[in-house]
């Protein structure tokens, strides 16, 4: 008598591989910005995005996580500083307009030249808002 059929074994599924993705990072410099290209899983925009805001260069810096959309070859991020303990809730210092210039540049440019950079992405414009409002610094 034959021995039944042994149904086939099912493939692993595979967890999203890693891709390599241009992030664009301040340095110590107040206006340089450097390309480095770091394996992301799962790389989007937003994931991108995140790892941009994150950077040692940032860390000072009280944001919120970013939220990220893309529309064709648009993208809109928007961005807002979290308050501090030491200051009272009215400060201006939660605007992303009273970052010095060298913060701006750090963030809204990294932010920028990495979702351009990334060609795949197909992102041709970066519009920023903080908490829904056009930005324009």
């Amino acid at each position: 008598m034959a021995a039944p059929a042994r149904a086939p074994e099912a493939a692993p599924v595979r967890e999203r591989e890693s891709e390599l993705v241009t992030l664009f990072l301040a340095t110590e410099v107040c206006g340089e910005l450097e390309p480095r290209e770091v394996a992301m899983r799962g790389a989007s925009p937003a994931e991108a995005v995140r790892a941009v805001v994150r950077a040692p260069s940032l860390a000072h810096l009280p944001l919120a996580p970013p939220d990220v959309r893309v529309e064709e070859s648009s993208a809109r991020v928007d961005l807002a500083l979290l308050p501090r303990a030491a200051e009272g809730a009215g400060s201006s210092r939660h605007s992303l307009r009273a970052l010095s210039t060298c913060e701006q540049h750090a963030l809204l440019d990294a932010i920028s030249l990495t979702l351009r950079a990334n060609v795949r992405w197909g992102i041709r414009q970066v519009l920023f808002t903080e908490r829904g409002n056009l930005l324009a610094i």
